[in-house]
């Protein structure tokens, strides 16, 4: 298999990383996230990152200054959109096969 495709899912930007899976992911992960993303805050990252290492993972986040959500993707203006629906607040949890909210275990 060429290179690319096997490390690209371990190359994450701009992620909510609220997903819990009881699985843990086989490569080293690289998460590049907008220090000042407001759409999905890097605050959900760093403890994602933190977990991972805690359980002697390999990850890393790379938090760029001042960035915003897109920041990775220069053809497109930044825009704010504070009260638009994003997953900022979801968290999705891996239980018995299924995707559930974490926060009241029902399936999403």
């Amino acid at each position: 298999m060429p290179i690319l495709p096997r490390i690209w899912p371990s190359i994450p930007s701009a992620v909510t990383c609220r997903w819990r899976t009881k699985r843990p992911f086989p490569r080293p992960i690289r998460i590049f996230h907008g220090a000042a993303a407001d759409w999905t805050p890097i605050g959900p990252c760093q403890a994602y990152v933190d977990r991972l290492q805690a359980a002697g993972l390999h990850a890393v986040l790379f938090a760029c200054p001042g960035a915003h959500h897109g920041f990775d993707n220069p053809g497109t203006a930044e825009q704010q959109l504070p009260t638009a629906l994003s997953p900022r607040r979801c968290t999705s949890v891996e239980q018995d096969g299924q995707i559930v909210d974490g926060e009241i275990s029902t399936p999403s």
